[in-house]
């Protein structure tokens, strides 16, 4: 399953968010995760330390696609923005296919995903909208200097457009569930399996003297920060050490002042000596603040569920806890024994008195918290926890703009010059024992699609292009030498039997695959099944689902993998077989040229009587329903030379034609 996490370096990022994406991709195994990055998650020294699902990708963050911007015809600047990034996350996915594309609703893009993704020739399934926190909430609680009303009314606007497209969205806490603005989620997870199980922490603090006080986050007026500073002023100095502030600042922001300079400058004026440590290595953050002997402070005006507060109390701790966030309800449901002291950023009166309780008893206080986790282990997180609530989500009707998918789709931006450079670096010599021959009558976009799909995959294709039309010659070459010039291009006129035959001709690989324009592989499936027909020498074929997509890029018919039997075959030889198919070469007959377009139905009824034919649960093909697979229609003469072939070769049982 190939998913796309629509955020940032998220395994080198400090943020709740972001920890949550590395639970999802470490408790999905079987996932394939892409991801995009700005740099940090591509370093050598880092990546080599990622999970061998996380596969983060570069992306041209410089591009400004004003004509695609345009076309889409948004409502806002913020909607241009998202969608600009969109956009360019889009190029190095082109002609991919995604199962899953899961969205965060801090970049809340899902009703851009199939517009701006279909006219790169990307398909989606699904689309999962992930509600671990507003951005419009994060901007209606900002500093006076940032955000207007206006600009937050139309963060909700983008907001309820991005709910609607979704096929399926979660929340992480019931807190949350509850502030969706009315919206019911698909399901709620269980943060047990988004959490760890660390083991339990010695039985007392290191060090010797006052606690440091902590705040860990962005230092955004949304995870209050300004409180924990308000707090700190009002704590008499000898109750702890140091003070810290921790996280991301808005480094992004092209005016205003940096929210560290805004802290900061708070700080010096209620005379708190605070440091402002930025974004610290998060081993380093484990070290010092969590195991070190501290205390951390949770004043957060608005918070879907808060790692930090799980994260340090397991660790031992001692926190003061907001009521704003999900992790609260949580703690006192699930673990009592070690829930924290809560606070109402409305109230620091109280806060302050619950933060002096515990530095005050800063010894009782961490050693009843390390006796509980002593007493009572975490539990263990489970696997695949987020694939088995989207596999429970009820069916939707997720919006799309049809319009917005058109305009898109007629400034061919796969064509255009990002595009074109991301596909400058050529495919890889072929190493698989595949080859894949494509009969090619009109080139443009649908042998586009198909090329674009060769190029992935660990164990690169064999390509054989055979174009088989004389008026649209100069397109199909064109198009080859656009995305797939490492590709065979034999030239002949006019009948697919004929081209099939000398693609065959022209292979050389243990296998071979058949397609025609607007057909694509799964290239990592197609090498599954070689492996499955490695493994059984004595079958001659094999074959797995396809999907026929239509042109949002969303999957609309899912053929099942299945040997097409005679009767199939009678009843629609053009299209029951499908694309996907590998067969092996050394097994198959010569192809008979006079069957025209059905010279693939004969061959695959032909095969299926010589040996085994192997079937694959997974998906390996699909098929664009718009300007995709030029299977036709039949005449009657050459159906009729088929239905006399399948006849005089059906089996007999017992004097029965089955």
């Amino acid at each position: 399953m190939r998913v796309l996490i629509a955020d940032f370096d998220f395994f080198s990022a400090l943020g709740g968010g972001q920890t949550f994406y590395r639970r999802m991709v470490e408790r999905h195994p079987s996932w394939t995760c892409l991801y995009p990055s700005r740099g940090p998650d591509l370093k050598a020294e880092f990546r080599c330390h990622l999970p061998t699902n996380a596969h983060p990708f570069g992306f041209d963050r410089f591009w400004y696609p004003v004509d695609l911007l345009d076309a889409l015809q948004l409502e806002s600047g913020e909607e241009r923005h998202f969608a600009m990034l969109l956009a360019q996350i889009a190029v190095p996915l082109q002609g991919q296919l995604l199962d899953l594309v899961e969205v965060p609703s801090f970049f809340p893009v899902c009703h851009l995903v199939r517009p701006i993704f279909s006219a790169f020739g990307i398909v989606v399934r699904r689309i999962s909208l992930g509600m671990v926190g507003w951005v419009s909430v994060s901007n209606r609680n900002a500093y006076a200097s940032e955000t207007g009303a206006e600009v937050v009314a139309r963060l909700e606007a983008i907001e309820r457009r991005c709910i609607a497209a979704a096929d399926a969205s979660y929340t992480i806490s019931n807190l949350h569930a509850a502030e969706n603005m009315g919206t019911v989620p698909s399901g709620i997870v269980e943060m047990h399996d988004a959490l760890d199980a660390l083991p339990p922490p010695d039985p007392a603090p290191p060090g010797a003297g006052p606690p440091d006080l902590w705040c860990v986050g962005r230092l955004d007026r949304n995870k209050g920060p300004d409180l924990f500073i308000e707090m700190v002023a009002r704590i008499p100095r000898h109750l702890y050490g140091k003070c810290y502030l921790c996280g991301p600042d808005n480094t992004w922001a092209t005016s205003g002042p940096r929210w560290s300079e805004t802290l900061l400058a708070l700080a010096r004026e209620r005379s708190v000596d605070v440091q402002y440590l930025g974004e610290i290595p998060i081993g380093d953050l484990w070290s010092r603040a969590y195991r070190g002997r501290s205390v951390v402070v949770i004043p957060s005006r608005s918070d879907a569920f808060n790692y930090v507060a799980v994260e340090a109390l397991t660790a031992g701790c001692p926190i003061v806890l907001t009521d704003r966030a999900g992790a609260a309800e949580f703690l006192r449901e699930h673990h009592p024994e070690i829930a924290p002291p809560i606070m109402s950023p409305d109230d620091l009166d109280d806060a302050v008195e619950k933060l002096r309780t515990i530095l005050e008893d800063y010894e009782g206080a961490t050693g009843r918290l390390r006796a509980a986790l002593l007493e009572k282990p975490w539990p263990r997180p489970r696997d695949n926890f987020l694939a088995d609530l989207l596999a429970a989500a009820p069916a939707s009707s997720p919006t799309v703009d049809a319009g917005q998918v058109e305009r898109m789709r007629a400034l061919s931006p796969l064509d255009q010059a990002p595009a074109r450079i991301w596909r400058t670096l050529p495919p890889r010599a072929p190493t698989s024992s595949v080859d894949v021959v494509v009969r090619a009558t009109r080139g443009g976009r649908s042998l586009a699609l198909t090329l674009l799909s060769l190029r992935g995959g660990s164990a690169p294709l064999g390509v054989i292009v055979v174009n088989d039309d004389i008026v649209a010659r100069s397109e199909i070459a064109a198009a080859v030498k656009s995305y797939y010039p490492a590709a065979r291009l034999i030239t002949q006129g006019g009948d697919a039997a004929v081209a099939f035959a000398r693609g065959l001709a022209a292979a050389s690989g243990d296998y071979v695959c058949f397609l025609n324009e607007g057909e694509c592989l799964d290239t990592e499936a197609i090498l599954r099944l070689r492996a499955r027909l490695d493994a059984e020498p004595m079958a001659v074929a094999a074959l797995g689902e396809w999907w026929q997509v239509d042109e949002t890029g969303r999957p609309i018919l899912e053929n099942p993998g299945r040997a097409a039997d005679h009767r199939t075959l009678a009843a629609d030889p053009a299209g029951s077989l499908g694309p996907g198919h590998l067969l092996r070469r050394a097994a198959m007959p010569p192809l008979d040229t006079s069957l025209g377009t059905l010279v693939l139905a004969d061959l695959w009824g032909r095969l299926a009587r010589t040996g085994s034919v192997l079937v694959d649960a997974t998906r390996t093909a699909w098929c664009w329903r718009d300007g995709g697979s030029i299977r036709t229609a039949v005449d009657d003469e050459t159906y009729a030379a088929f239905l006399r072939k399948m006849v005089l070769t059906i089996p007999v049982s017992g004097g029965v034609c089955p």
